[in-house]
C-alpha cells in the first residue's frame, strides 16, 4: 500500500511524543530536523483483513474474544529513517 508523506510535520506533536520542550530548539534547527526526516522517509504499509481469528497467544485470544473479524496492519517509514537516527545519535 502506498502511503503519501505530508507536506509538513506537526511540530508540537513530535516534540510532545519525544518529551521535548520545543522551545529548546531554534526554528531553523526544528525545520532542519523535519526536512531531513521528510527527505529520507519511504513509508510503506500493508493490511490483512480476515474473518478467521486463529492466534496462538493467550493474550491476543483474550483481547479478541467475541470479535468476528480482524484487520492487521503494519506501517514503516523505511530503513533510511532508522539509518538517519543512528547517524544522528
Amino acid at each position: 500500500m502506498k502511503i503519501n508523506l505530508p507536506d509538513s510535520i506537526n511540530r508540537e506533536e513530535w516534540s510532545r511524543l519525544l518529551g521535548m520542550d520545543i522551545k529548546s530548539l531554534s526554528e531553523a534547527d526544528a525545520h532542519a530536523c523535519e526536512q531531513q526526516l521528510l527527505e529520507v522517509a519511504r513509508p510503506k504499509g500493508f493490511f490483512v483483513y480476515s474473518d478467521k481469528i486463529d492466534f496462538e497467544g493467550e493474550s491476543i485470544k483474550k483481547h479478541l474474544a467475541g470479535s468476528e473479524r480482524v484487520i492487521i496492519m503494519g506501517v514503516t517509514l523505511g530503513r533510511s529513517v532508522d539509518d538517519l537516527i543512528f547517524r544522528l545519535e
